[in-house]
Formats: C-alpha cells, structure tokens, sequence
C-alpha cells in the first residue's frame, strides 16, 4: 500500500512539474501580437504657384536740366505768341476786295480760255493778254480804294477820279497790245468769242470792242 501510494504521488509530481515546464514553455514562446503599423500616406503635393517676376518699373525720365528747361519754356512761349499773333491779323477790308476782285478775274479769264479751245502754240501768246488783264484789275482796284477814301476832301476826290480813269485809259492800251498777236491766229469764231468774253474783263466794254477790232484790222 504504501509502495502504491509512492508511485502514485511520484506521478502527480511529475505531472505537475510537466505541466508547469509546458506552461512556462508556452509563456516563453508566446508573441505579443504586433499591430500593423499604416501604411504612411504621401501628401499630395501642393502646387506652389510660380514666383511672380518682380515687375520693373518704368523709371522716371530725368528731369531735364535747368538750361534745357528754360530753352523749352521760351520756344513754347515763342510758338504761343507767334500763333496768337497770327490768329490775331486778319485781313482787312481793301485786302478782301483785292482777293475778290482777283477771283472773279481769273474765273472769266479760265472761262474765256477753255471757250477759245487754243493750241499750243497759241496758249504760248494767251499768256501776255492773261497778264496784262490781271495787272490792270489789281491797279483798278487800288485806283478804286484810293478814290474812296474816308479823309478825301471833294477836290482830292476828283483828283483821284481823274487819275484813275487815265490809269484805266493806260491799262487798256496794254491788255489791247498784249492780245493783238493772239487775235491775229484766230479764226472768226474764236475771233467773235475773244471779243465777246473779252470785253466782260475790263470797265471799258465799248472802248475794246471797238480797239480790238481796229487791231483785227491792222489800221493804226
């Protein structure tokens, strides 16, 4: 009995000493559990905007020297006077009636012209007549302006008259010279026209129809 109790002890304790080996054994090999560590997520990169280029600024022109700046004034000043002074002459009266005067000429001289239908060679002897026309309208009128005058005393104006119609008498002898060598090329229908237009060009309208036809004629 005793022997069997022996044993039977002897096996518990080997059981039990198995038991705890197997169970510090197992304590020893057991892993903690690790965690997964996350996956590390990359930031999505920002976009930077671009550095901006520093914007130059247009300098300034540098301001002009004293000397430079005082010449720019006066020329500035000058040009503002000269204009204003421009602005300022208009023209007078017996100016405007000269420009008229000559206007209306040089209409009926180009009317009388083109009517005529010249050739070449006989433009080449309208260029006198044209000129003499023109120098007796401009003296008529300054004849005409003078006789007119404001501080004319009666006697003076009769003076004036007088040596404007002499002036007149002269002018016409010279329009009459200067148009005989045309008038003798013409034919009788450019001859009838010349008289015709002609003798619209000059105060005198009888007096050249009737020199002009003695020239036409050669008498003297």
């Amino acid at each position: 009995m005793s022997r069997w109790l022996s044993a039977l002890l002897g096996g518990v304790v080997l059981v039990a000493t198995a038991v705890v080996f197997w169970t510090a054994s197992n304590q020893t090999n057991i892993t903690p559990p690790v965690s997964p560590s996350p996956t590390p997520v990359t930031p999505a990169p920002v976009p930077v905007p671009p550095a901006q280029a520093p914007v130059a600024e247009e300098a300034a022109p540098p301001p002009p020297p004293p000397a430079a700046a005082a010449a720019a004034t006066l020329s500035a000043s000058g040009f503002a006077i000269t204009a204003a002074a421009q602005s300022d002459q208009q023209p007078t009266h017996a100016e405007l009636v000269q420009r008229w005067a000559e206007a209306g000429l040089d209409a009926q001289l180009k009317r009388m012209k083109t009517s005529l239908r010249l050739s070449a060679d006989r433009e080449k002897l309208w260029d006198p007549f044209e000129s003499a026309v023109k120098d007796g309208g401009r003296a008529r009128v300054v004849a005409l302006q003078k006789e007119q005058g404001d501080n004319l005393s009666p006697m003076d104006r009769l003076t004036a008259k007088a040596d404007r119609l002499a002036q007149s008498g002269a002018n016409l002898e010279k329009i009459v010279g200067a148009a005989e060598p045309l008038y003798a090329t013409l034919d009788d229908t450019q001859k009838h026209k010349f008289i015709t237009l002609g003798r619209t060009l000059v105060p005198e309208r009888g007096r050249f129809v009737k020199e002009i036809r003695r020239v036409g004629k050669g008498t003297p």
